[in-house]
């Protein structure tokens, strides 16, 4: 279906503009019926009244055909390309979402050496305070999170990527999020409730909180309200798309040769600094929020994090006459490898790392 503008007609000589009239959509599986403006766009009108964000990997550029919806006449369109310009009934349908987070041991003992890295140790306001940390890994696909008091991790979560329907890919989201800044405020508001649902989720796994669920149902909201106050630092780790879209910066330097991240992503402080506009209210303004540094446009802060907890070995090697490598005095060559949706990997030299990335997935 094309889309309809509505346009000028003139009737004897007068100029007359037709108002937009409300349309009526009928969703029957979800027994609801709403009303929207002529010409809006059906995705749209799914997830601001349904609830139901439809899969769009392309980013709404209408070229994939997986947010394909039927209408009662038996027709099937995509919603991301359809106005709506009459009443219609809209058959959504159902696409069950399955994760699973894979969990392995963390060994704070990797980091202990790492003498030219900056740690992220405990600090004195959260030693023996019960002050907690949240990490955060913002995968293209997958979000995963983990609770922290110290070194001990108390519980981990994850969900899907809510940007995921506004493209598979960082291609598509920072095409996405460049067409307009309503568009990158909707990437960052999806991202942002993630992180704030992911947090609940977590903080549900608490002695303090299970306590207070099972004697006193009343006081689990100022328990809660508590346990945000005792969080300390906030760290997120993703690729450069996802940790400028966090930070509401606009995409579009990334989006055109020379392909650089914003000067912007560098320091974002606490979560009282005006930059975050109160996305952190529900935390103390002191709050420390680290973002790990990025390399460039397409190699993140995830391979960032990857180099600090697992730092390659200072094992050294040579050439021999047969060209092949023996262990000597000369530094080996050391390979680290993301397979994420968007693919990072780096290469240690005896001269120093070398990063790229290439699209790995979906």
């Amino acid at each position: 279906m094309k889309r309809r503008f509505i346009s000028p007609r003139r009737i004897r000589g007068s100029l007359f503009y037709f108002i937009p009239q409300k349309m009526k959509i009928h969703f029957p599986n979800q027994s609801q019926t709403v009303e929207t403006a002529e010409n809006a766009r059906l995705s749209d009108i799914i997830r601001e009244h349904i609830g139901e964000v439809l899969p769009m990997p392309c980013g709404g550029g209408g070229t994939c055909g997986k947010c394909t919806v039927q209408l009662a006449s038996g027709e099937t369109v995509r919603a991301c390309r359809t106005y709506v310009d009459r009443d219609m009934t809209v058959i959504l349908p159902r696409i069950p979402i399955r994760h699973q987070l894979i969990q392995t041991r963390f060994s704070p003992e990797l980091l202990e050496n790492a003498d030219t890295w900056e740690r992220l140790h405990p600090d004195a306001d959260s030693q023996g305070s019960g002050g907690y940390s949240l990490a955060f890994d913002l995968g293209t696909t997958t979000l995963a999170a983990a609770l922290i008091q110290e070194k001990t991790i108390l519980a981990t979560v994850s969900r899907p990527n809510p940007q995921a329907p506004y493209g598979a890919d960082v291609i598509s989201r920072i095409q996405y999020g460049t067409r307009h800044p309503a568009q990158l405020a909707e990437l960052q508001s999806a991202l942002l409730k993630a992180v704030l649902e992911m947090t609940h989720e977590l903080f549900e796994t608490t002695p303090a909180l299970k306590l207070k669920r099972e004697e006193a149902p009343s006081s689990v909201a100022e328990t809660e309200k508590m346990l945000f106050a005792s969080v300390r630092r906030l760290v997120f780790a993703g690729n450069t798309t996802i940790e400028q879209t966090l930070a509401g910066i606009d995409l579009s330097s990334l989006a055109a040769f020379p392909f650089t991240p914003s000067e912007d992503l560098k320091s974002l402080g606490f979560a009282g600094d005006p930059c975050w506009n109160g996305m952190f209210s529900c935390f103390r303004p002191e709050t420390r929020i680290f973002l790990f540094p990025v390399m460039g446009a397409f190699v993140g802060g995830d391979i960032t994090a990857g180099l600090l907890a697992l730092r390659p070995e200072e094992t050294e090697y040579t050439e021999t006459s047969e060209k092949t490598l023996e262990k000597t005095d000369a530094k080996r060559c050391e390979i680290l490898l993301d397979l994420g949706t968007n693919g990072e990997i780096v290469l240690e030299t005896p001269s120093g790392r070398i990063a790229c990335a290439t699209a790995a997935g979906p």
